[in-house]
């Protein structure tokens, strides 16, 4: 493993990093534990709403945290089945989605002016959409108005929130489980797929036939996609089982690069990408987060200490805030059992 040996003195204008020979340095704007749970993943609000987090659970609870002032500010007992993803819209930050194992879609209402403080009564859904055999890994907003899903039944499905009684389409174009998804920020019809089938597709709602590119680089599941919005709107950057992490642009075929650690095989879960399009952050199943330069030497990044000893738990998923300030990071131990929500 190899720790960054050349200095880059570089600092990156969000997140307070500084690159040094030994560590990366991160502004902390908090550090707080603020929930013990079994939590399967997390995600940020928009700028307006840029300190709230929402995370949810194997028992079926979607809450709704201020992390700046670690205070709770909603929860609702979505489902008596493990809650598998989660996502919050964020041109407007008023709904939050979250996907279950028996294939459903639950969407709720957030920050509604005639709602203050905490809310623990209402739990059943806003809208509950239907229409996957198989249990929801990805969910991602496209718009306030129209959503996408992915499964492990290898749909992936559209729906317009106005009209939910039906899914607008459904397509079967991987062939395995579909595991991530993300949004183009540049234009709400385009978003890219991941797979168990080793591919990455990028899809257009707006044709026929929806799917306009397939990527092939990673030899296991791509657990994760991210668009970089900067610098480049045309590049994305992939996490696999096979512990590397690909950086792509939509105009070729083949990665432009590919990072891993050379010393430990890691299997990727979860990626992160800074404001600046620089740093891309990687959750692994190794009790570290790993920083990568896409501008530095392919097998150099830094470890970011996160308070888990080594091969105590896994890093199951990370999140940037909309201000780029504050690394959300749901933490599984197994020492003790108990899952930890840490804000850095």
């Amino acid at each position: 493993m190899i720790k960054n040996p050349n200095p880059l003195n570089v600092n990156e204008p969000k997140l307070g990093m500084q690159i040094t020979q030994r560590k990366m340095l991160a502004e902390v704007v908090n550090n707080k534990t603020v929930e013990n749970a079994k939590i399967t993943d997390i995600c940020f609000n928009n700028q307006k709403y840029k300190t709230q987090l929402a995370s949810i659970d194997i028992s079926g609870v979607l809450k709704i945290w201020d992390v700046a002032q670690n205070r709770l500010i909603q929860q609702f007992h979505a489902s008596n089945m493990w809650l598998t993803t989660v996502d919050v819209e964020k041109q407007e930050g008023k709904k939050v989605a979250c996907g279950t194992l028996d294939g459903k879609v639950l969407v709720y209402e957030i920050n509604q002016s005639n709602k203050k403080g905490k809310s623990f009564s209402k739990d059943k859904p806003n809208i509950e959409l239907f229409g996957h055999s198989g249990s929801i890994q990805c969910v991602q907003f496209l718009s306030p108005q129209y959503i996408i899903a992915g499964s492990t039944d290898s749909l992936v499905s559209l729906w317009d929130l106005e009209n939910p009684q039906r899914y607008l389409a459904i397509h079967q174009q991987h062939t395995g489980d579909v595991l991530s998804l993300h949004a183009y920020e540049n234009d709400s019809n385009i978003f890219i797929s991941g797979s168990s089938d080793l591919t990455c597709k990028i899809w257009d709602i707006r044709v026929k036939k929806p799917v306009q590119a397939e990527y092939k680089g990673h030899e296991s599941a791509v657990n994760a996609v991210k668009f970089i919005q900067m610098p480049q709107p045309t590049t994305f950057v992939t996490g696999s089982d096979d512990a590397s992490i690909n950086l792509w642009d939509l105009r070729m075929k083949d990665p432009i690069v590919s990072f891993q650690d050379s010393c430990y095989y890691d299997s990727i879960y979860s990626i992160a990408i800074s404001l600046s399009g620089r740093y891309v952050f990687a959750a692994s199943e190794n009790s570290t987060l790993k920083v990568f330069d896409v501008l530095g030497d392919t097998d150099v990044y830094t470890n970011l200490d996160v308070g888990l000893q080594q091969n105590d738990g896994l890093i199951k998923s990370i999140d940037i805030s909309a201000d780029g300030y504050a690394l959300g990071m749901a933490l599984g131990t197994k020492s003790n059992h108990k899952d930890l929500l840490v804000i850095m």
